[in-house]
Order: structure tokens, then C-alpha cells, then sequence
């Protein structure tokens, strides 16, 4: 294996290009929106055919829908595209440095589709509860080779996972929040017994207390 001495550095910049939130009642609310992420890479490798500098932009859709309030609940979904960039390593990468081969570069971006549906309620005293079932899909995995130091683009995956939420307020100024979180990943079109997501977390737990003084 050669020795591999690479630095890198990413630059990025993501805004909003425009939002339209419509109120059809006073029960049913709708928000649609585009947002536009450009970024940008530069290279330096010992191995001068995986140097160099690119840039990549893409547009990201969102759509969302609130149903309510009825007596302090309501319910929404949101469903949307959004991405994840990969690393300069591999968008850039011409020849392997363990075989001094050519080989195939990753793409700039993996795009990604996001869904997820819920329920958010204050009639409870004191408290503020949401509910969450969610969905989101990538179109690769980014995967690291540590033999080469370098990362590749790996199978498509998918995500279910569901969040639940809580703040509780037992005085004015006291604030505690708790929220659990528990998710499969998985890739997909891949033989059952290579579908584990490596690293992947099936379970998130938080909890925090805040206090505001006099």
C-alpha cells in the first residue's frame, strides 16, 4: 500500500430562493418552497491525477401540510428532496492509491427523498407533546476505504424511524425536555444478509433541564 498524503477543503452555501405559505382555512395550512446549495472542492493529493478543484450545485424541493389546531392539537406531514455531499477524496479520486489503478470517482451528491407525518398537541397542562413517524431514502451510502483513504459511493439505502418529543414546564421558568428517537436503516437492492448499515444508530435518547433566572 503507498503512502497517501492528501489535504482537502469544502466550501458550501445553501439559501432558501423562496417559500409560499398559504392559509386555505383556519384549519388548513400549506407551505411550498425551493432552496438552492452550491458547493465547492479543492484537492491536494502527492498523487497529482487525484488533485485538483470542482463545483456541484443542486436545487432541493419542500412541500408541507398542517391540519388544525382542534383543542390544542394538530396534525402535519412534510415530504421533501435533499442530498448529502460527498467527500473531495472521492469526487476527485482518478487512481487508486493502493493499486495505482483507475477507478471510478463518487458524485458529488447523493440525493435523497424525505417524508414524514405527525401530531402536536398542548392540551395537556403544563406540556407540549409531538408524535413523529418519518421516512427517508438516499441514493448512496457514503462508504470510507481505509486502505486507500479515500471514500466511495456505496449501495442506495432507506430509513423508518419514529420521534417522540416532550417539553415539560412545572413552573415559569422551568423547562424539561426529554425525546426518543428509534430508526432502521437499511440498504436496498442488496442481498438480506449485506442490508445492515454499518454505523448507522437505531436509537437516540436526550433529555435536558433549563432554568431562567429571576
Amino acid at each position: 500500500i503507498r503512502d497517501v498524503a492528501v489535504t482537502g477543503v469544502q466550501t458550501w452555501c445553501s439559501s432558501d430562493l423562496g417559500k409560499l405559505d398559504t392559509d386555505w382555512s383556519r384549519t388548513v395550512r400549506t407551505t411550498i418552497g425551493l432552496r438552492g446549495s452550491a458547493y465547492g472542492w479543492d484537492v491536494r493529493s502527492n498523487l497529482a491525477a487525484n488533485s485538483g478543484t470542482t463545483t456541484a450545485g443542486l436545487f432541493s424541493p419542500k412541500a408541507s401540510l398542517a391540519l388544525g389546531p382542534w383543542r390544542g392539537t394538530e396534525f402535519y406531514a412534510n415530504a421533501g428532496g435533499g442530498f448529502h455531499s460527498n467527500s473531495g477524496l472521492g469526487i476527485l479520486l482518478r487512481t487508486d492509491p493502493s493499486m495505482g489503478e483507475p477507478t471510478q470517482a463518487s458524485p458529488p451528491f447523493a440525493r435523497s427523498r424525505g417524508f414524514e407525518a405527525g401530531v402536536r398537541t398542548v392540551a395537556f397542562h403544563r406540556a407540549q407533546v409531538t408524535g413523529t413517524l418519518w421516512y427517508l431514502g438516499f441514493d448512496s451510502e457514503l462508504v470510507y476505504v481505509g486502505d486507500s483513504g479515500s471514500t466511495e459511493a456505496g449501495p442506495a439505502s432507506g430509513r423508518t424511524g419514529v420521534e417522540l418529543t416532550a417539553y415539560l414546564y412545572p413552573t415559569s421558568r422551568l423547562t424539561l425536555d426529554a425525546d426518543v428517537s428509534f430508526s432502521r436503516a437499511r440498504y436496498t437492492g442488496v442481498a438480506a444478509g449485506e442490508a445492515f448499515v454499518p454505523g448507522a444508530l437505531n436509537r437516540v435518547i436526550t433529555g435536558g433541564l433549563a432554568f431562567a433566572p429571576p
